[in-house]
């Protein structure tokens, strides 16, 4: 479905741009991430948005020095405006089930460490995972919302570096596909079939478990 929904016709007005504008940055970063060319037409393929839209969008992200000036490349800034509006977006959107995420851009980080209690490694690597990400991070959804018989790819886990371990252990890697086995009812385990494994998952580490679904 087109990101913008009803665009044309709204007169492109500030607060619509403000509002794609991560969103948008974020396809252009992970076109890049993902070794294809960035172009105003992929771009506007994947979101379904107007070109003389996206204009408007790159050229008050260029104005915040978040794109360079002589292309469709991020700039420092800009790959650091992505990892603040993604780790917003696990926070608000997955964590807490809202979005907000412009409430908690600048201190998002501090937020995950003291109020969530991630640890400096667990931060460290949160933000590596997301800056490798090539995807857009409203593609991911909690484990627990698939059915029996889906399939998805296991993205992250938000439980700091001894849950991360424990499910490597297991298998459970980012980027690793799997298949859900069974579903146990009143609140059982999930079973997931891994690697030519099952493994099964309490409810509480499954909903801290973030993936994206395979269609």
């Amino acid at each position: 479905m087109p990101v913008g929904g009803g665009l044309i016709g709204l007169g492109y007005d500030s607060s619509l741009i403000e509002m794609l504008m991560p969103k948008i940055l974020e396809t252009i970063y992970s076109i890049s991430l993902s070794g294809g060319k960035v172009t105003l037409d992929e771009v506007s393929k994947r979101l379904g948005v107007p070109i003389n839209f996206l204009e408007d969008v790159l050229k008050l992200a260029r104005e915040r020095g978040l794109v360079s000036s002589d292309g469709l490349n991020l700039t420092d800034s800009g790959k650091e405006f992505i990892l603040r509006y993604r780790q917003a977006f696990i926070h608000d959107k997955l964590i807490h089930g809202g979005y907000g995420v412009s409430s908690l851009y600048s201190g998002v980080g501090e937020h995950l460490k003291y109020g969530h209690d991630l640890s400096d490694e667990d931060l460290k690597s949160l933000r590596s995972f997301l800056s490798k990400f090539d995807g857009n991070i409203d593609e991911v959804e909690p484990l627990t919302n698939l059915r029996r018989g889906e399939r998805g790819i296991f993205i992250y886990a938000v439980g700091g570096h001894g849950m991360l371990r424990r499910l490597s252990d297991l298998g459970l890697t980012p980027g690793v596909e799997f298949e859900v086995a069974s579903i146990a009812s009143l609140g059982g385990p999930i079973v997931l079939k891994v690697r030519g494994y099952e493994i099964a998952l309490g409810r509480g580490i499954a909903s801290r478990i973030y993936v994206k679904r395979l269609r």
